[in-house]
């Protein structure tokens, strides 16, 4: 299967001492955006769809041309279905101090300290009613996606569920050297 890329941006209105930020996503598969209903093919000639897409966003940070991080609150859960869009979705909003970035930093997945609290008493991104919440093993899906595969014998349902503490993935879309980046967020 070929890879969903996921291509994040920036848009940004000021005011005071703190600017809105939205954090919005574009999903793509190879080098197209993803469409709902369109067939994928793997390097192998497996044909498949993409049907559902949910992952959570956590620990984000605007990174200084000095390379500080500035650590933003929240966490997010991004949830794309069927019919809906895939181009310039916002996962999250957050309120960011003025200043010159060189690029933002994130983790797909739950925080440890967050991981492993009690499902039944935690509030919506997080809980048992997210649909993101293993039952037999505690700690929550930090990325689920499933499809369907075109089979000569029949279309066959597929997922990938992925958590646990050791698989939250960090992301890193910052330029430190060549300065290419350059995000400003004014006063």
């Amino acid at each position: 299967m070929r890879k969903c890329w996921l291509v994040f941006l920036l848009s940004i209105s000021a005011y005071a001492l703190s600017a809105p930020v939205e954090l919005k996503v574009n999903l793509r598969v190879g080098s197209q955006p993803l469409q709902w209903g369109q067939t994928y093919q793997t390097p192998q000639g497996l044909r498949y769809q993409i049907d559902l897409l949910k992952f959570y966003i956590s620990e984000v940070a605007l990174v200084r041309p000095d390379g500080r991080e500035v650590r933003l609150d929240g966490l997010s859960l991004a949830e794309f279905k069927r019919d809906g869009p895939t181009q310039g979705v916002r996962v999250m909003m957050m309120d960011v101090p003025p200043g010159q970035y060189r690029g933002l930093r994130f983790n797909v997945g739950v925080p440890r300290e967050l991981n492993h609290l009690d499902a039944g008493t935690q509030q919506l991104p997080l809980g048992v009613n997210s649909g993101m919440y293993w039952a037999w093993n505690p700690g929550y899906i930090f990325y689920r996606l499933e499809g369907t595969a075109l089979l000569p014998e029949g279309n066959q349902k597929w997922v990938i569920h992925m958590g646990t503490d050791t698989f939250r993935l960090p992301v890193r879309l910052h330029d430190l050297q060549t300065r290419r980046v350059q995000i400003n967020i004014p006063p």
